[in-house]
């Protein structure tokens, strides 16, 4: 019974921690698709950036939802930055990276470099 209750306040504590480090308490529920704003609907990879940005990759290019915003940016091959497919994305010291059948391209400070 003693375990019981010590796992009943474990759990109590745990959560509250959670609630204090202000995660949502409910799952935040979106879905993107080429209707409203993907560049395409195969999704091979995406990031959640440490600034908050979200970066999804796709077999057609990338897809940039900036941070309080509602619209994705798209790159694609138009813009000559990187073959279209994205295998991986990543990101170490505020810079992101991007893998395709190219290489690997860099994106900081809102300019990729390939």
């Amino acid at each position: 019974m003693k375990y019981v209750l010590l796992l009943l306040i474990l759990l109590l504590i745990t959560n509250q921690n959670t609630a204090a480090q202000g995660y949502p308490t409910k799952p935040m529920q979106h879905f993107w698709n080429m209707k409203n704003g993907l560049i395409q609907n195969q999704v091979t990879n995406v990031l959640c950036a440490s600034n908050g940005d979200i970066w999804v990759g796709t077999k057609r290019g990338i897809n940039h939802l900036k941070k309080g915003q509602t619209d994705f940016l798209n790159f694609n091959n138009n813009q000559n930055y990187f073959t279209n497919q994205i295998k991986k994305i990543f990101e170490i010291q505020n810079t992101i990276f991007f893998h395709n059948y190219q290489g690997i391209v860099q994106y900081k400070n809102n300019t990729f470099y390939y």
